[in-house]
């Protein structure tokens, strides 16, 4: 096998209305580590937040506003989530599957297994709503987001958990090298005022998901596609950051000392490198090398062997292509082949 430099890796969701369109342009850009997408416009359900709801109690989904709505608590409330922890605590992952109606893309990328096996893949890749970005995101009648009562928090928490472990099963009856990422835009928020969350709780909504990751022998990455207290996402022990690069990568940098621990510890950064705005239809792969390498020689100043760098680096487009136009995101999938080739 060639030197790994820097390998190519997605987000999660792609343009597309047919999952086979995706898995296409999966297998063509990300050979080496593909993934099922996520096609938030073949339905709202497959949005992020929506799709990974099924099998907690207390909320529905509302279709003309399409967003999840914590419903309140009513008399069989406490009972329905003593029973769905009592799954969790059993490990009782197939409770908890993600259905065709809700990811599409997933059932598609499991019958394409012969295809994937020829691509002779390093790892493939899943992937699940963050905790903190989920109880953020629902809200009661009120617009209070459940992630000030307890009963929710905890309850989504551990049945995210499950739908991790739910995939690794899944996933490894393809490749035994899987990689889940946490994806938690909402990450950007914390240390706001708006958002009342302490450093102690963001990490212990975090660490117990990527524990359940690394215990089924997976690999466990966190994607924030802003700017947060990147201290906080170093301390879940997670194998994969990945963060924009392109926007925030000088603000990553601010926690220098932090980072080349982790990266000296065996941790990998996955750099994304590409945007997804307008501003990719200007950029170079050049022009996106050069940026990237000015991260990359701040940390070899700290003593980190490039090497080493290079080896625990992934590029990536800096989120996830579902909303982006299809035009754009086909160039933005072909400027990370191009890097790749160029580094």
């Amino acid at each position: 096998m060639s030197k790994m430099t820097a390998i190519p890796i997605a987000i999660g969701s792609f343009p597309y209305l047919e999952s086979q369109q995706a898995l296409d342009k999966i297998f063509d850009y990300f050979p080496q580590i593909p993934l099922w997408p996520q096609l938030p416009n073949r339905s709202p359900r497959e949005q992020m937040y929506i799709q990974y709801f099924e099998g907690m109690a207390g909320m529905e989904f509302d279709p003309q506003r399409k967003k999840l709505v914590a419903t309140g608590i009513d008399d069989g409330f406490f009972e329905s989530v003593s029973e769905i922890l009592m799954k969790c605590m059993e490990d009782d992952s197939e409770s908890f599957a993600l259905s065709g109606d809700v990811a599409e893309g997933f059932y598609a990328f499991l019958e394409q297994k012969d295809k994937i096996n020829q691509l002779n893949p390093l790892w493939i890749k899943g992937h699940i709503t963050g905790p903190v970005s989920f109880c953020l995101v629902v809200t009661d009648q009120d617009m209070k987001p459940v992630l000030y009562d307890e009963t929710y928090k905890e309850m989504i928490l551990n049945v995210l958990a499950m739908k991790a472990v739910w995939q690794i099963h899944k996933l490894k009856e393809i490749n035994e090298n899987v990689i889940i990422f946490i994806d938690e835009p909402y990450m950007a928020s914390f240390g706001s005022s708006m958002v009342a969350l302490s450093e102690e709780d963001a990490a212990g909504l975090l660490i117990p998901i990527v524990e359940k990751i690394r215990q089924y022998g997976a690999l466990s990455g966190i994607h924030c596609c802003g700017n947060t207290d990147w201290s906080v996402l170093l301390k879940t022990r997670c194998d994969i950051i990945s963060l924009d690069a392109y926007e925030y990568g000088d603000n990553f940098l601010l926690f220098i000392d932090g980072v080349t621990e982790f990266i000296l510890k065996g941790g990998k950064i996955a750099w994304g490198i590409v945007p997804t705005s307008h501003e990719a239809d200007s950029e170079t792969a050049q022009s996106l090398v050069n940026r990237l390498n000015k991260y990359l020689d701040k940390l070899q100043e700290k003593g980190i062997p490039r090497e080493t760098l290079l080896k625990q680096s992934f590029i990536s487009p800096s989120c996830g292509l579902g909303n982006v136009e299809i035009e754009r995101s086909e160039r933005i999938m072909r400027l990370l082949k191009e890097i790749h080739e160029l580094m």
